[in-house]
């Protein structure tokens, strides 16, 4: 498949790129280019040499300011790359070699010092500023689903938790009552058929974390616990991860494959996510 990633900038002046945007942007393609041979840790060091080189240039911007050009840049392009493309494993791999960059430089963001760049500092809330301008309707679906899919891969693979994200989609799309106005029925069978893709694509790359937490009580984020149940699971009196509400996910799945407004290929998808979530059952079993 051929993909061409586009250098999708704001903070420039005059609409052009600062430096640390252009430079890291054409490593990143470099290093998703098909043909590439670059190896990720001489990626990630390539990286940290371009941040180095901006920080210490000309110019007022500080490490905050620097960090965030460069986690827009990230989710900018994780969105241009298909959910299902092997480059969202590479890209994700690269932040993950990224984290082992050994480095003495700590940057305070909101008040909070975090390890450069062992702690990634304000990736995390990138991540949400960015997910919060997405939207899975129509005109951004493709955009959508590879940025929460991409969460999805970070999370997997311990790069950055987005577990409670993740547990607040499975909630908004399982378990809350869906707005019958009209004009949001007009467009809930494309958005629903949307975030069933995304939802069966977390259970596919995270639900045995979910499942463990589930059986054990043990969140992989303290903060799940916080997250009430929708108005369909328990009238909302549920919090964090249980059995229970992993069974009324299963439940749940088989009752919105009856949904006149869900395509086929959508109907395949919530077949093969309540089969995964039998085989995590089974695999935890038997551990």
């Amino acid at each position: 498949m051929t993909l061409e990633l586009n250098l999708e900038l704001w903070a420039g002046d005059e609409g052009e790129p600062t430096i640390i945007e252009q430079k890291s942007f054409d490593l990143l393609s470099s290093y998703l280019a098909p043909d590439s041979t670059i190896d990720v840790s001489a990626a990630a060091q390539e990286l940290h040499h371009v941040f180095l080189e901006c920080s210490q240039g000309e110019g007022p911007e500080s490490l905050e300011g620097l960090l965030s050009e460069l986690w827009d840049l990230v989710g900018s392009v994780a969105q241009q790359i298909p959910f299902d493309h092997r480059r969202q494993d590479k890209l994700v791999q690269l932040l993950g070699a990224l984290k082992d960059v050994e480095t003495d430089i700590t940057v305070n963001v909101g008040g909070k010092d975090g390890k450069l760049w062992k702690d990634l500092p304000d990736f995390d809330a990138a991540l949400t500023e960015t997910g919060n301008q997405l939207s899975p309707e129509p005109k951004e679906r493709e955009r959508w689903i590879s940025f929460m899919i991409f969460q999805a891969r970070l999370t997997r693979d311990n790069v950055c938790d987005r577990s409670y994200d993740g547990l607040l989609l499975l909630r908004n799309t399982l378990e809350q009552v869906p707005d019958q106005r009209a004009r949001a029925h007009n467009t809930q069978g494309p958005v629903l058929n949307s975030k069933i893709l995304v939802v069966a694509k977390w259970i596919s790359l995270i639900g045995a974390k979910y499942y463990e937490a589930c059986k054990t009580g043990v969140m992989p984020n303290a903060a799940l616990k916080s997250i009430p149940g929708g108005k369909l699971w328990n009238g909302g009196s549920g919090h964090g991860l249980s059995v229970e509400r992993w069974k009324y996910w299963k439940e749940r799945f088989a009752e919105i494959k009856t949904a006149e407004q869900l395509e086929d290929g959508t109907k395949v998808v919530l077949d093969e996510v309540v089969e995964e979530m039998d085989r995590i059952e089974a695999e935890y079993s038997s551990t």
